[in-house]
């Protein structure tokens, strides 16, 4: 990390690291222990990001594929939030609408 990094880039860095660590560690952990309960060759991924999936590795799975969605999303959020704190009205603006863009993006994919 640069010394020169103001508090809110850390913080909006730290909450895009820990949304992908977690989202690696899920999906890592699903995939493994897909093949090692010997569902991998049963696995269908498009079964497991459409929801249908009945077993624990699945469900992994599928929370690794949120986390990976919702990690920018939280990022944009966490952004949003310090230019509010630090009384940024353009980039408070702007964040809304990316806001905006990502939610109807997300809500319109299915």
């Amino acid at each position: 990390m640069s010394s020169k990094q103001r508090p809110g880039e850390r913080i909006v860095g730290a909450t895009l690291r820990v949304g992908a660590y977690v989202a690696v560690f899920l999906l890592a952990g699903g995939f493994t222990l897909a093949l090692l309960w010997g569902e991998g060759s049963q696995i269908e991924l498009r079964k497991a990001f459409s929801g249908g999936g009945e077993s624990f590795p699945l469900l992994l799975i599928q929370l690794g594929t949120i986390m990976l969605f919702l990690t920018p999303f939280s990022g944009v959020i966490v952004a949003g939030l310090v230019f509010i704190g630090g009384g940024e009205r353009k980039y408070v603006a702007l964040v809304a609408v990316l806001v905006l863009i990502l939610a109807a993006g997300f809500f319109t994919a299915h």
